[in-house]
């Protein structure tokens, strides 16, 4: 009897490999779609695009009775499209008896084509600053309304405070596919509730912006292939498939003909070539027989076609080994067959020439296998089993080995990183990571702080996707990041989108939960005879900026627009009453009145499509620009975009946040310009520019 695998395989009469698919393969992993349709009933560019107010107000005699006088005892709202780009909601009332109003926004009809696999929804909210929300307050909730069952509702998001804030403020969180029904109308509904106190003169309005639903649909498995073998321990099938993220199921069917009659499978998930190997039962020798691969997830099924192999005459009881593993992994699988005179058996691992033992590996109990590491270094070795009866070793021939050093980390451009609750004041989350590359061995869950610092400890990533993590006892806006390690150490990663952790309902925080710091919050300050303003609790103060003889602050969180769906740590600079040489802004007038700029028309918002998503630019004005009160701009992004760097410019000096005092204003009038280079994670870096003007005050 030969000792080598390939005789041991002589008798094999049609081996096939890489069998091509029924179908076309390089499918994509996922589609995504947003609604409602089309895109300005989401950016609200131009108009309301087909979202409709109603109102509806509770307050006894003081909205509904005898002294219902709108605009003096009952609230006065106004509801319509501002120029800005979002629709607004406006309430004001002179005496402020105590009512509640209702205000439902909801948007076109729109119907999904097929069920999503992942959804989630989003939004931004502005509050003005008054006395309506300070005294008062106000929540908003979201609903899904199926237009087809008699506008039945189904909550999307438990009604949440709204909280006064200078910029736009994320909302929402992920959607069960299951309440979507392919070919069934639906609409969204945001409801709006607005309690007047009792009190003076009372106003406000909450602004709406960037609502989207967005709906991904996963790819059904593609790229399969299988390749038939005979080794020493029998006939296998073996190959691979991405299943995009989801669960699947690989199926053999084999049989004398092509109705087959015996089937074996195995599950398989993640992204990427996902492999497999099947041994293959109760096979004759010398016999011919047909088999077929199918690849099935819950989005669709893909197979191979029909193919023929004949089983081997007789095994090789001392054949060569058999390997298995990954050419990028040192750790190997030696499989080897062993008769019942065997008493002991040793895998060795060779040089390339196969002359000099590297190391030696027992198979201790004796069932035919033994794990075995390469050495460190890339390179070719040989690899054989050394086999004892009767006292006297026998080396079988040996097989090639080849290491290759794996220096690219896992793929995790299509990996979901989703938490629930998005937005609560719930510590505990739950979070689940959809698409793993099929090539980690082991992951692990990191949290993160609005400038994605890491706290606390890692923690692992369970086998189904799943982990949990407690968020820390502070209100305010976090991350998740999942790590993905393969076996030669190269770490991905991806990021959820910001979580939010908002104030227990009577906790006194007048800060809002979800809003970042802004200069001169939080501190304690005073103000001296000459006009100077001091203060303490804002972080280390650096030394002033030199081309202003500005005494600067320093905060975290440049972009405190939490419509921002990924921030990026900034280092935020602020000019209390910076005077530029040659500057036509006046100096500080002796009762601490920081005179300024103001900008002369308006500064339009900007959106590029980059990295596959679409990114706005756009700016939060102030009355005047003076002292804290900063020109400030923002980033929203949505779609697919994962920016790795924001970089920003003015006159082609680089700024450290996206902030500007006055200082760094033009003083005569003229136009100046923003550069903000994006760059995403994949593609280009995109290049926009904003163009502005400002006069003094």
């Amino acid at each position: 009897m030969t000792p080598t695998l390939g005789r041991a395989c002589r008798t094999v009469a049609a081996i096939v490999g890489a069998i091509a698919l029924l179908g076309t393969t390089n499918a994509i992993a996922a589609t995504t779609s947003w609604e409602p349709h089309p895109e300005g009933a989401r950016t609200f560019a131009s108009g309301t695009a087909g979202w409709t107010a109603t109102t509806t107000q509770d307050g006894g005699v003081t909205c509904g009775g005898i002294l219902a006088i709108p605009g003096v005892t009952c609230p006065q709202v106004a509801t319509g499209w501002e120029a800005g780009g979002h629709p607004r909601t406006s309430l004001r009332t002179t005496l402020g008896l105590l009512s509640t109003t209702t205000v439902d926004w909801r948007s076109p009809s729109f119907t999904p084509a097929q069920r999503p696999d992942v959804a989630a929804l989003s939004f931004a909210l502005r509050a003005a600053s008054s006395s309506l929300l300070d005294l008062g307050g106000a929540t908003v909730a979201a609903d899904l309304v199926e237009l087809s069952a008699g506008d039945a509702a189904t909550p999307l998001l438990a009604a949440s405070a709204v909280a006064p804030s200078a910029g736009f403020n994320a909302y929402g969180g992920p959607v069960a596919p299951a309440l979507l029904t392919p070919g069934r109308s639906y609409a969204l509904r945001l409801r709006l509730v607005v309690a007047t106190p009792l009190a003076a003169a009372v106003a406000g309005s909450i602004d709406l912006d960037d609502v989207a639903l967005e709906l991904v649909d996963l790819a059904p498995p593609s790229d399969l292939t299988a390749t038939v073998s005979a080794d020493t321990v029998g006939v296998r099938v073996h190959g691979a498939v991405d299943p995009h993220g989801q669960p699947a199921t690989v199926r053999i069917d084999y049989g004398p003909t092509s109705a087959y009659g015996v089937t074996t499978s195995a599950s398989v998930s993640g992204s990427g070539a996902q492999v497999y190997s099947l041994p293959l039962a109760g096979l004759r020798a010398a016999t011919r027989y047909r088999y077929r691969v199918t690849a099935t997830s819950p989005d669709g099924t893909v197979a191979t076609i029909d193919a023929g192999f004949t089983a081997p005459a007789e095994p090789a009881a001392d054949g060569a080994p058999m390997l298995v593993g990954a050419s990028t992994s040192r750790q190997r699988i030696a499989v080897f067959d062993l008769d019942a005179a065997v008493t002991g058996a040793l895998v060795e691992v060779l040089d390339e020439t196969g002359t000099t033992v590297l190391g030696s590996f027992p198979d201790a109990d004796l069932d035919g296998s033994a794990t075995i590491a390469l050495p460190v270094a890339a390179g070719t070795y040989r690899v054989r089993v050394v086999r004892t009866r009767g006292g006297v070793p026998l080396p079988s021939a040996s097989v090639e080995a080849r290491y290759v050093s794996d220096s690219t980390p896992p793929d995790a451009a299509g990996v979901l990183v989703v938490v629930s609750p998005w937005s609560s004041a719930q510590r505990t989350r739950t979070v689940t990571v959809i698409g793993r590359p099929g090539d980690a061995v082991s992951a692990q869950l990191r949290l993160l702080d609005g400038a994605e610092a890491p706290l606390g400890v890692p923690l692992a990533l369970r086998a189904d996707g799943s982990g949990s993590l407690t968020l820390p006892d502070r209100a305010g806006s976090y991350r998740v990041r999942a790590s993905f390690f393969d076996l030669a150490g190269n770490e991905s990663t991806a990021r959820s989108l910001q979580l939010l952790l908002t104030a227990p309902a009577g906790s006194g925080d007048g800060r809002p939960a979800n809003r970042e710091p802004v200069p001169g919050d939080g501190g304690s300050g005073s103000r001296s005879g000459d006009g100077s303003e001091s203060g303490s609790g804002g972080g280390a103060q650096p030394p002033g900026d030199a081309g202003t003889g500005a005494t600067s602050g320093t905060t975290t969180g440049g972009m405190r627009a939490a419509g921002v769906l990924d921030a990026y740590p900034l280092r935020v600079r602020t000019a209390r009453c910076a005077v530029r040489p040659g500057s036509s802004i006046r100096p500080p007038a002796r009762n601490g009145v920081c005179p300024g700029r103001r900008v002369v028309g308006r500064v339009a918002a900007v959106t590029r499509t980059v990295g596959g998503g679409r990114v706005t630019v756009r700016a939060e004005v102030p009355r005047v620009i003076g002292g804290a009160n900063t020109l400030q701009f923002g980033l929203t992004q949505r779609g697919g975009a994962l920016l790795r760097a924001v970089r920003w410019t003015l006159a082609g000096r680089a700024l450290p946040a996206p902030l500007l005092p006055a200082a760094r204003l033009r003083a005569d009038g003229g136009a100046q310009t923003l550069a903000v280079r994006l760059t995403p994670r994949r593609g280009p870096a995109v290049t926009v520019r904003i163009s502005f003007r400002t006069r003094a005050v």
